[in-house]
């Protein structure tokens, strides 16, 4: 009976419906931190032009870091308890929303600036957590470090992509409204790709 299960895990791990998950979270993954790093590389320069002072930007970035942190653990839990697609396109919407509410708030109110960076905070938090979930879910353990850089090799060509259009944008002088509004579209695309793409993983 042992050798039965080994045997079934060592097909399940070296199947393809792993690899394509691994792919499939790994293209998700290297859009939606492009799309961050290239608004976040705006996001500051954007608020003090807004006539934001140096103090609220760190009472911003800070409400944004500090919701992060709380909400780590709930995050997992979470993970536990529902399936971590679900959880993974909840993160993406919060953080388009807190890109659109930036782009769409017209005056300097402080409080509801907060409320977008905490929002932010929560929905990376969540999305983060999730995404790592659902990777180690959906892959076995056999030839786990090619996966994993399957996973992080797109992340990182984002990255790069990231700042060349990042600096494209401030180049040609488009408006920051306009790039945080594309920004949240993205991420809306990729919560709906997300659900309707990946697998449902097992909770526990």
């Amino acid at each position: 009976m042992e050798t039965t299960t080994t045997a079934s895990t060592t097909t399940e791990a070296n199947s393809p419906h792993s690899l394509s998950s691994t792919i499939k979270i790994g293209i998700i993954n290297s859009i939606v931190k492009g799309v961050c790093l290239t608004v976040s590389f705006f996001l500051g320069i954007y608020l003090i032009q807004k006539g934001f002072s140096g103090a609220e930007l760190g009472i911003f970035f800070a409400s944004s870091t500090i919701t992060n942190i709380l909400t780590i653990i709930p995050s997992g839990i979470s993970n536990d308890r529902f399936k971590s697609k679900n959880l993974i396109w909840i993160g993406l919407i919060l953080i388009a929303i807190q890109y659109f509410g930036i782009a769409s708030i017209a005056s300097t109110a402080t409080l509801p600036m907060i409320l977008l960076f905490i929002i932010g905070g929560f929905g990376n938090s969540l999305y983060v957590t999730s995404a790592d979930s659902f990777f180690f879910k959906s892959t076995e353990k056999t030839n786990l470090p090619i996966k994993i850089s399957l996973f992080q090799i797109p992340h990182y060509l984002t990255i790069g992509i990231g700042l060349i259009i990042a600096g494209y944008f401030l180049n040609k002088n488009i408006q920051f409204e306009t790039i945080f509004k594309i920004g949240s579209a993205i991420l809306v695309f990729a919560a709906i790709a997300s659900y309707i793409i990946l697998p449902s993983n097992k909770t526990e």
